[in-house]
């Protein structure tokens, strides 16, 4: 997902089958830059403008994150860890949050394919400067 969304903003989507319905428990991002990586940056590169956004979708949007920073992750949420320069000089972090738990939001996302939902991952500025930028969704 290290791409330019900042002059069109570009949307990750995953919906389950009609008659499905999933319930998310995790979701994981994960980063890799030839730089340092710390709390005021996303990833290796500046602070984002717009932020990524994660939400779902049917007639109406839940919005449940909006993030410019590593930091901003943490702030909803998400435990951030990162990985000191690798041999291959590559920096990496991964950003994890845990609906299903005590420590997260006590509940999974359902995403009802009954109903047409979406969970979606929106990319609103230039990423391209990260080396890599991956989602999983659990």
């Amino acid at each position: 997902m290290n791409i330019d969304g900042s002059s069109s903003k570009v949307i990750f989507d995953i919906k389950p089958s009609s008659k499905i319905k999933w319930h998310v428990n995790q979701i994981v991002l994960s980063m890799t830059d030839d730089t340092d990586m710390d709390s005021g940056k996303f990833g290796g590169i500046a602070a984002l403008t717009k932020g990524i956004i994660v939400r779902r979708k049917n007639s109406v949007y839940f919005n449940t994150i909006n993030a410019k920073t590593n930091g901003g992750l943490d702030l909803k949420g998400f435990v951030v860890k990162y990985d000191p320069k690798a041999p291959s000089v590559v920096y990496g972090m991964t950003a994890t949050k845990i609906y299903n738990s005590q420590q997260g939001a006590g509940c999974a996302i359902l995403v009802d394919g009954n109903e047409n939902e979406k969970l979606q991952i929106i990319i609103q500025d230039n990423l391209t400067g990260l080396s890599s930028f991956n989602t999983v969704i659990i």
